[in-house]
């Protein structure tokens, strides 16, 4: 991106915006699932905001973050995507504070779900069984009755 730049410019703006999830009740979503939407919606917003932060400065520029309702109510079955995104918006607040003192901007952004592929609900009944089947028997046993009343979907 220096390359592009005039000599001696930076950056007016960015807008991080990343979101994957694992669909799923927590005890049946295994800790790679969690650790990827992380690695996605959570430390690469921060690898990427770091990174530009120098350019961000030199021009007063503005950061944009693109977070969740999700991450300031949790949501029950997508807790692996609510937990990076509560992250996004702590990350955000803290970032906020710091670049104040440089006139930088930032902005984090809470809008509910939209219509993409992270709301096909073929898609997401597929991803639940999948976490569903790999729960240990213990945690399929714990769950029996419950998952055949959906009791799980009903509570917030």
């Amino acid at each position: 991106v220096k390359k592009e730049l005039p000599e001696g410019r930076g950056l007016w703006g960015i807008v991080n915006n990343a979101g994957v999830g694992a669909q799923g009740l927590i005890e049946w979503i295994s800790m790679e699932c969690f650790r990827r939407a992380c690695q996605v919606n959570l430390f690469g917003l921060i690898d990427v905001t770091c990174h530009f932060l120098p350019l961000i400065k030199k021009e007063k520029g503005r950061i944009v973050n693109m977070a969740s309702l999700a991450g300031v109510i949790a949501v029950p079955r997508i807790a692996a995507y609510s937990v990076t995104k509560f992250g996004v918006v702590a990350f955000n607040n803290a970032l906020r504070i710091e670049m104040m003192a440089f006139n930088v901007g930032v902005h984090c952004i809470c809008p509910t779900f939209f219509a993409t592929e992270i709301l096909n609900m073929d898609r997401t009944a597929r991803e639940v069984n999948a976490q569903y089947d790999q729960a240990s028997p213990e945690v399929k046993k714990s769950y029996e009755g419950v998952v055949e009343q959906r009791k799980f979907l009903y509570h917030v």
